[in-house]
């Protein structure tokens, strides 16, 4: 009746993992299992063999690495009880921890020890154990390692932890201030501080921040970020305080440098377009009845570009440094210089009538127009000034743009110059805007028609070419000529669109002419524009129009203008030659009116000269004039270059330029331009019905 509850014992062991033995230590150390309680099995990982000594068992599963340990440990000595913790490796490869506790029974009248023991599976406490220490672990580096000080005080403000940056910060050890109250704290802040503390108790903040600027040990001022929090006990209680503190010296200078950078020009120094345009809002708001009045001058530098190209960027920034320098000097007391961009800057002037201002900006142009000296050496640039005066509210942005207007003004007028804003300059924009718009619609739309001019032999007055000339038509304003548009276009780049199409479309035409009539010599002439000359697909599209119109290369012409010609040498030597290579002839336009006809004609390949008007139509008022246009026919004889005369309006001047040896000409006398289908009907009569007799020698206009 006694066995019976301690069975029910050892199955209450077996279930919550415990093994219970009773066995006897030998003098020499050895021991003998003499009662083996449930549960082995769950701490070996399985049954033990039926044959193995349950002596010897527990040595075989100890882990090797604690073996020596346990059989120190495990001899009681004169010791009563012993408890310690080792792992086992099971019969299932599964190692554990178990808390081993050893109690001495009895020692017996022979001498015998007989001892009881219980062994528990500890690995999941072990396991938690672990983590606490990890964690603490991590705790302990993370404080140690944090660039912020943290400092953690009793409810007395005595520190009790203060981890290595707060040493930093504060030049204190920690073995010098724990105990201490609160030794970071000046003494001006303490009365704030416990103000805070109690605001933070009383009201339930458990976390309060706000930055500061305090001095360091060294003097020097240092703004911090201050988090502070109050630490509760298990019942509420305050227990502490805990501070992080962090030096935001280094980020608030950052922030100081992006604001100047956001409303400053990183490179002059002077205020960007950020700032400028806040200031000109300002001033035209705090504008009244007794001011005189807020100015803008928006200035770009004329040839600036040319000092860039030239000598380089760093020579163009140098320049930029100056002209700054200079900008400044011409201002009065709180007026504010801007660089906008590129080589574009801004004056705004306040409380200044109009007279003032256009003397400010005299001042810009007289202080800028002087040379500049730099590393490279000296070099001369102007500047463009637009000025707006307003004595009434205006937004910024209308200031800027009508100064802009004005600008551009001073630079349509010829450049260094200055101009102040009118109300008409703003409806010219508006209409070329207009304009702009209209023009992009009509190159969707295909508004456009080529017309032609035809080139005439002076002695059959049979029609050897056609010059094809682009007109609009408007579908308010009705047919436009060329002066009336393509500038916009070339500003825009439309130019470019507008140009591939005439080219393909006057190819096109041509073939057809040449299919109808293939035995008349006729040519093609469509000029080409300074934006056309960038187009790196022009060539590829001109190959393209007279591959798909049957054309020879040679009967396309490309008239060039000299002007054409005095932008990129380089780009436009190129193009031209590629365009030389196919075959396509090249005319020179309007020859003679430029400054650099001569060396045009040494470096590029031109195969046709056209006389411009104002050398024809004084032809017959005298000798002189003959002999200019003589000279220019005798130039392109030599080499071996044709010439076509323009703008022949008269008898005469046709009878003059035959007898002066040019052949070709055009001009209102023979033909005005005209719609394709005009011209077929032209080409269907062979000439152009003007036999005037052409005398064999003028004498009237020959040279003596």
């Amino acid at each position: 009746m006694v066995a019976a509850p301690g069975l029910d014992v050892l199955a209450l062991l077996t279930r919550i993992g415990c093994h219970v033995y009773t066995g006897e230590l030998h003098p020499d150390g050895s021991y003998e299992e003499i009662f083996t309680g449930p549960g082995l099995e769950l701490l070996i990982g399985g049954h033990p063999d039926p044959d193995e000594n349950l002596s010897t068992l527990w040595n075989a599963y100890v882990h090797p690495d604690d073996l020596e340990r346990y059989r120190a440990e495990g001899n009681l000595g004169q010791r009563s009880s012993v408890a310690m913790e080792y792992r086992m490796r099971g019969k299932d490869g599964v190692v554990r921890w178990v808390l081993d506790q050893m109690w001495l029974r009895e020692v017996t009248s022979d001498g015998r020890r007989l001892v009881d023991g219980v062994v528990t599976d500890v690995s999941e406490l072990h396991r938690r154990r672990q983590q606490v220490d990890e964690a603490r672990a991590w705790l302990d580096a993370s404080v140690s390692m944090s660039p912020a000080a943290i400092v953690v005080m009793d409810r007395e403000w005595r520190v009790q932890l203060w981890n290595p940056a707060a040493e930093r910060m504060f030049g204190l050890r920690e073995s010098e201030v724990r105990g201490t109250v609160a030794p970071h704290i000046p003494a001006e802040r303490r009365e704030a501080f416990a103000e805070l503390v109690d605001r933070m108790i009383l009201g339930g903040e458990t976390l309060v921040e706000h930055e500061e600027t305090r001095v360091g040990r060294d003097g020097q001022m240092q703004e911090v970020s201050v988090a502070s929090s109050v630490m509760f006990d298990e019942n509420g209680e305050v227990t502490g305080l805990m501070g992080l503190i962090t030096d935001i010296s280094a980020r608030k200078e950052s922030e100081r440098r992006l604001r100047q950078l956001a409303l400053s020009d990183p490179l002059t120094g002077l205020a960007n377009r950020n700032l400028v345009n806040q200031r000109i809002d300002a001033a035209v708001t705090a504008l009244d009845s007794g001011s005189p009045g807020v100015a803008v001058l928006l200035l770009d530098l004329d040839g600036f570009k040319s000092v860039n190209d030239s000598f380089g960027h760093s020579v163009g920034d140098e320049l930029l440094l100056a002209v700054a320098r200079r900008l400044r000097s011409c201002l009065r007391d709180g007026d504010i210089a801007a660089r906008l961009g590129g080589d574009e800057f801004a004056l705004l002037l306040e409380r200044i009538d109009g007279a003032e201002t256009v003397a400010v900006g005299r001042r810009v142009l007289d202080a800028l127009s002087a040379p500049f000296s730099l590393r490279r050496g000296q070099v001369v640039v102007t500047a463009s000034v637009g000025v707006v005066h307003a004595a009434e509210q205006l937004s910024g942005h209308d200031l800027l743009r009508d100064a802009d207007v004005a600008m551009y003004k001073a630079k349509a007028d010829g450049k260094n110059r200055l101009v102040v804003f009118e109300p008409s300059m703003h409806e010219r924009v508006v209409t070329r805007l207009r304009l702009e718009s209209e023009l992009r619609t009509a190159v969707e739309r295909g508004e456009f028609e080529l017309y032609y001019q035809p080139y005439v032999d002076l002695e059959s007055r049979m029609i050897v070419g056609l010059e094809a000339l682009i007109r609009w038509h408007h579908p308010i304003r009705g047919l436009l000529l060329p002066a009336e548009f393509v500038e916009v276009a070339e500003d825009t780049g439309l130019i470019v669109p507008l140009g591939q199409w005439i080219v393909t479309e006057a190819c096109r035409q041509a073939g057809l002419w040449r299919a109808a009539d293939p035995d008349r010599p006729l040519t093609i002439s469509v000029n080409l524009s300074p934006r056309q000359l960038y187009d790196p697909d022009f060539v590829d599209v001109a190959a393209r129009a007279l591959a798909s119109s049957g054309l020879p290369a040679g009967v396309l012409t490309i008239e060039i203008t000299e002007n054409l010609l005095l932008g990129d040498a380089v780009l436009a030597g190129t193009r031209l030659a590629q365009l030389r290579a196919l075959g396509i002839q090249l005319a020179v336009d309007d020859f003679g009116t430029g400054y650099s006809s001569l060396a045009y004609l040494r470096r590029y390949p031109v195969d046709v000269l056209k006389i411009d008007r104002t050398f024809v139509d004084p032809l017959t008022d005298g000798p002189r004039q003959a002999a200019l246009v003589r000279s220019i026919i005798d130039l392109a004889t030599a080499l071996d270059v044709d010439t076509v005369a323009e703008g022949v309006e008269r008898p005469e001047q046709a009878s003059a330029l035959s007898t002066l040896g040019c052949h070709v000409a055009q001009g209102f006398y023979f033909a005005r331009p005209q719609p394709a289908a005009a011209i077929s009907r032209l080409l269907q009569v062979g000439d152009l019905g003007v036999h005037e007799p052409l005398p064999a020698r003028l004498d009237s206009v020959d040279a003596p």
